[in-house]
């Protein structure tokens, strides 16, 4: 008989529990360079998203911590700056970082699980 039934397999065993499964956490840590790669990716979707806020919330641009942000925001966003065009300014960076902070999330994880392998 080609499939096996379960009480078949569990006699097959001596009536011992099934083993266990190899342990994924092992095969899921991260080497030094993939976690940098997870790490920058993380990096760069907070900082778009941690821009986008900013500019929902109308905060001071005189400010240097949230000037700072912007601009690694904008330079982060520049690929996607004319994806989304909107009358409306604000409408278009929230359109534009969000879809630029997914992008840079998803590619940190598929390169991080790439170098990972």
């Amino acid at each position: 008989m080609v499939v096996q039934s379960w009480r078949h397999r569990w006699q097959n065993r001596g009536g011992k529990a099934a083993p266990a499964r190899p342990e994924r956490a092992r095969e899921q840590r991260h080497n030094p360079v993939s976690l940098l790669v997870w790490l920058a990716g993380w990096a760069a979707a907070l900082i778009l998203v941690a821009g986008t806020a900013l500019t929902y919330a109308r905060a001071d641009m005189s400010n240097a911590a949230v000037h700072a942000v912007m601009d690694a925001g904008r330079w982060l966003a520049t690929p996607f700056s004319e994806v989304f065009s909107y009358r409306d300014r604000s409408r278009q960076l929230y359109a534009n970082w969000l879809l630029a902070a997914a992008v840079y999330w998803i590619i940190g994880r598929m390169l991080s699980w790439l170098i990972r392998r």
